[in-house]
């Protein structure tokens, strides 16, 4: 459900929801950046495409629009991608500012790391003698001598 109006105004959230098996509908979904923008929409045309929508036409405030606007019907639920492997672990769902800084910083973080990974596995690839020498010494043997 997107756009429309109350009877007083026009709406410009949208609203999601996924059926069970049954068919019975647990809850209405909504996230703000999800929304048309600002002005709303009613009357519009809805054509729907793969997973995506798109409304065509339409009233805003200031008047009648010429465009389109396209939206996602299916978006994921938040989560984070941890590690090389990619294992997934559900976010921590914090509305706001504070929820959206901290989904920036976590994203940020995990760049950094897999930047660093990325770095090191380059220098490892050009100098493979350090390499060799360092893991060698892990194992404690000596420079040089095979196993």
């Amino acid at each position: 459900m997107v756009g429309g109006t109350d009877g007083s105004a026009i709406r410009n959230e949208m609203y999601w929801t996924v059926p069970d098996a049954d068919g019975s509908v647990p809850g209405w979904k909504h996230l703000d950046q999800t929304d048309l923008p600002a002005e709303g929409l009613e009357g519009a045309s809805a054509v729907v495409v793969g997973s995506n929508v798109i409304i065509i036409g339409g009233t805003m405030r200031d008047g009648d629009l010429s465009s389109a606007v396209r939206a996602n019907l299916a978006p994921q639920e938040p989560f984070f991608q941890a590690g090389l492997l990619g294992a997934v672990v559900p976010a921590l769902r914090i509305e706001g500012e504070i929820g959206q800084q901290l989904g920036y910083l976590s994203a940020a973080g995990a760049g950094t790391v897999n930047s660093v990974i990325l770095i090191l596995i380059g220098w490892a690839y050009a100098h493979p003698k350090s390499v060799r020498a360092f893991i060698d010494r892990r194992r404690g043997r000596r420079p040089g001598r095979g196993a």
